[in-house]
C-alpha cells in the first residue's frame, strides 16, 4: 500500500528506536540528520541542494548538502549563494565576489582563479547558504531508504 506524503513522526519514531539499539552512533551524522528533518519541517523559506562539483572546495565539497534561504535580501559581498540561471533546472553554489548597483552579481567558485563570466540577475538568486551538512549522501541515502520502507512496507490496521 502507498501513502502520499511522508510523516514525520512515525520516521522520528523509527530513528528514536534505531538510536536505542546504536547508543554509540557518530555524533555528525545524527546532527545531519536532524538538520535534514528540520530543513523537511521548515517548509517553504528553506531548502537544500545536493553539491556535486569541486568549485567550491574544500568549504564546500561533493557530497554535502547546502542549505539555502530564500528570504535573505539583498545578496551582500563575500555571502554563499545559489545561482539558478534562467531556462535552466539546476544551479550552482558560488561565493559573491561584487554586487552591482542593480542588484546583479558576480560570483565565483573558492577553488577558482577566475570570475565567473556571465553576471547573476536578482532573479536568478535562488537563496543564501545558510548551512551546510557535511557528508550529505549518507543523509540522503537514510531519507531515501526511511521514503522506501515507509511506501512499502505493510502498516498494521485496525477495525472499530
Amino acid at each position: 500500500m502507498r501513502f502520499p506524503a511522508l510523516r514525520p513522526r512515525l520516521i522520528g519514531l523509527a530513528i528514536k528506536g534505531w538510536l536505542r539499539r546504536h547508543p554509540r552512533a557518530p555524533r555528525r551524522f545524527l546532527a545531519a540528520v536532524m538538520v535534514a528533518a528540520a530543513l523537511a519541517a521548515a517548509g517553504s523559506r528553506y531548502g537544500g541542494v545536493y553539491v556535486t562539483g569541486w568549485s567550491m572546495a574544500p568549504s564546500v565539497c561533493p557530497g554535502d548538502i547546502a542549505v539555502y534561504d530564500h528570504g535573505i535580501c539583498p545578496v551582500q559581498m563575500g555571502d554563499v549563494v545559489l545561482v539558478v540561471p534562467r531556462g535552466h533546472t539546476r544551479g550552482f553554489v558560488h561565493r559573491v565576489v561584487s554586487v552591482g548597483p542593480d542588484g546583479s552579481v558576480s560570483t565565483r567558485g573558492d577553488a577558482n582563479t577566475a570570475t565567473d563570466t556571465a553576471t547573476a540577475a536578482p532573479e536568478e538568486i535562488g537563496g543564501v547558504v545558510v548551512g551546510l551538512v557535511p557528508a550529505g549522501r549518507g543523509v540522503d541515502a537514510l531519507v531515501r531508504a526511511c521514503v522506501w520502507c515507509y511506501n512499502r512496507l505493510p502498516i498494521a490496521q485496525t477495525r472499530r
